[in-house]
C-alpha cells in the first residue's frame, strides 16, 4: 500500500522540482518513468519495479510528510 499511496501522492504534486545539473540522474528518472504497459501497448495501473531507486529514496524520505498529510 504505501508504494501506491506514495507515488500517487508525487503525482498530485503541483511542481517537483530536481536540480539537472547537481542530480541528473534523478532527473533522468522522473521524466522517463511511466506506468506498465501489455505487449499491446494498453496502461496497466500499476508501476514497474527496477530502474526507480531515486524516486524510491524520495518517496521514502517523504514518507512521514505524505503520512501526516493522510491522517
Amino acid at each position: 500500500g504505501s508504494l501506491n499511496y506514495g507515488m500517487k501522492w508525487l503525482q498530485s504534486r503541483v511542481k517537483i522540482i530536481i536540480d539537472n545539473r547537481r542530480c541528473p540522474h534523478t532527473t533522468e528518472e522522473f521524466t522517463r518513468y511511466e506506468y506498465e504497459r501489455t505487449k499491446d501497448g494498453e496502461i496497466i495501473s500499476s508501476y514497474p519495479d527496477g530502474n526507480d531507486h531515486h524516486i524510491s529514496a524520495i518517496r521514502y524520505a517523504l514518507e512521514p510528510v505524505w503520512r501526516r498529510s493522510g491522517q
